[in-house]
Parts: C-alpha cells; structure tokens; sequence
C-alpha cells in the first residue's frame, strides 16, 4: 500500500479513513491524518468564517478546528456537538487542523479501480477528487489539500500590530 499524493494513481492500493459528515459518506487518505480525538473544549476566533468552530489546545499549539460539513457547504441542523463527536487531525501544505465529522467508520484499503475520478471534482472549486467504490457504499474523496489551502488559512500573512509590538518587548 502506498500513500496517496494529489490522487497519485501509480498506487495499486490506498489507504483511506472512512466517516460520515451527516449523511454523506467520505473519505481522506490516511497520509493526511495525525489522530482522531473526541471532541474537546475550543477557544473562540471572532470574525472567523462560520465554519471555524475555534482553537484546540494541542501540546500547546493552537490548532484551528474546522466542521467539515459546514465548509463543503452542507447545512447543519442546529444540534449541538456532543462529547462523541469526533476530530480528525489533519496535516495537509506543513498546516495542521482539525476537522469535525459526525462518526468515524474505520479504516480501509482501496483498490485504484475503485476511485473513479469525475470531471464535476476537476474544476477547481470543489473539495472533492473522486468517488471511491467499495462495496454498497461509495464514498467521496475529500481533497484535504484544497480544505487547507483555502479559506480560513492564509500564508505568511502579516502578524497584527500588537502581536508586533509584543515581540519587539521580548
């Protein structure tokens, strides 16, 4: 088995975190995830995007935590998140983030003939790059590296000037 690079299909398998965001079935190439917590207490970001729940605490390394569903666009109802509700730590572009799902349903290993790739992923604003079958289910293939190049997450972006300010006291 080898890891899955921007959808690398010299891959005769792939391994691949399977989970359901309400009642869609997806799927994330387990290259890109660190570690599945519960979920825990988070630190709120005003003016955030509506889809960025707030930091997790991780060794401390303040982590941005992100509902999935609600950044592919999908509604959630307003039922709040219960202490089952897992995280998926994500490492994609040297950024590390967390991704809210509604259940974690394994692992499990892909044939390359299983992912059929779909000219609907390939236009350049869709976080998905394929479909995966396996068995009665299919899945869609979250494209991890477009949930963290977009967005919330902004490179070398400038420090706000009491940050600034701060570090010139130090």
């Amino acid at each position: 088995m080898c890891a899955l690079k921007s959808l690398d299909m010299t891959c005769e398998r792939v391994g691949l975190l399977r989970f359901k965001i309400l009642e869609l079935d997806a799927c994330i190439a387990l290259e890109h995830v660190v570690k599945v917590f519960p979920l825990m207490e988070l630190q709120t970001v005003p003016d955030a995007p509506g889809y960025v729940k707030g930091l997790m605490n991780l060794r401390g390394s303040s982590v941005p935590v992100l509902d999935l569903a609600e950044r592919l666009g999908i509604a959630r109802p307003s039922v709040p998140y219960t202490i089952d509700t897992p995280i998926l730590l994500c490492e994609a572009m040297n950024k590390r983030f967390g991704l809210i799902v509604d259940e974690v349903l394994g692992v499990v290993t892909a044939e390359r003939e299983s992912f059929q790739l779909r000219s609907e992923f390939q236009d350049g604003v869709q976080f998905f790059t394929a479909v995966v079958n396996g068995g009665n289910n299919p899945a869609l293939l979250v494209d991890v590296e477009r949930i963290a190049g977009k967005g919330f997450f902004v490179e070398n972006a400038p420090l706000p000037v009491a940050v600034e300010t701060l570090k010139g006291c130090l």
